[in-house]
């Protein structure tokens, strides 16, 4: 695969560790009111806790795999500039948007346990659709426009950016993911606290 003359291993890593991190959240996440069912039953509780400690679980497995590379950027000897400051923004940008897709699908799939089992298919279709293994440069320019409407495509660019190349991310693109995030999350939270209290009655 080309990787815009960056050794292929920290190119490939650099994007699989946000979506990792983002798929492993989503796949703890959506289950977990389900998997809580005694609790939901039994005692009042904010239910969102359920897919918010899932998302944390799965952000210390971030932060831990973030640990290898470190070592990976010692290894290849890749340079880091004042913009990796920027890694902050772009994470809050992925955090929104995982909340958001995990608090409406944990709250379908109370009603609707085929979600868990479309979430694997979901998740991969949705990796293929966003430049993990591929840069963004192979994608034709008269479909670029398309392909950043997903969110994740700015925000693994944005990953790159500002680490492997030291430069800043394309603000256009990851202000679109950020918006698009904060809405997801909105959309999110409320769909599940206006269900919230029907889960004792259905799970």
């Amino acid at each position: 695969m080309p990787s815009d003359g960056i050794p292929y291993p920290i190119f490939s890593y650099t994007a699989l560790l946000p979506w990792t991190f983002f798929a492993a959240a989503l796949s703890f996440a959506i289950p977990s009111v389900v998997a809580n069912a005694s609790l939901v039953t039994k005692i009042y509780l904010p239910r969102e806790i359920f897919p918010f400690s899932a998302i944390l679980a799965a952000f210390f497995d971030f932060c831990i795999a973030s640990v290898i590379f470190v070592f990976l950027m010692l290894f290849y000897r890749v340079p880091l500039s004042w913009n990796v400051l920027y890694l902050l923004p772009i994470l809050v940008v992925q955090i929104f948007l995982t909340l958001g897709v995990g608090l409406f699908a944990s709250a379908l799939n109370v009603y609707y346990r085929d979600v868990k089992y479309i979430l694997p298919l979901g998740l991969q279709l949705w990796m293929y659709a966003s430049p993990v293994i591929y840069p963004i440069s192979v994608v034709p320019e008269k479909i670029r426009v398309i392909y950043m409407l997903n969110p994740m495509s700015p925000i693994i660019d944005s990953y790159r950016k500002v680490l492997l190349l030291g430069t800043t991310p394309d603000f256009a693109c990851l202000g679109f993911a950020a918006v698009v995030s904060l809405v997801v999350f909105v959309l999110g939270y409320k769909y599940f606290k206006k269900v919230e209290m029907s889960f004792a009655d259905v799970i």
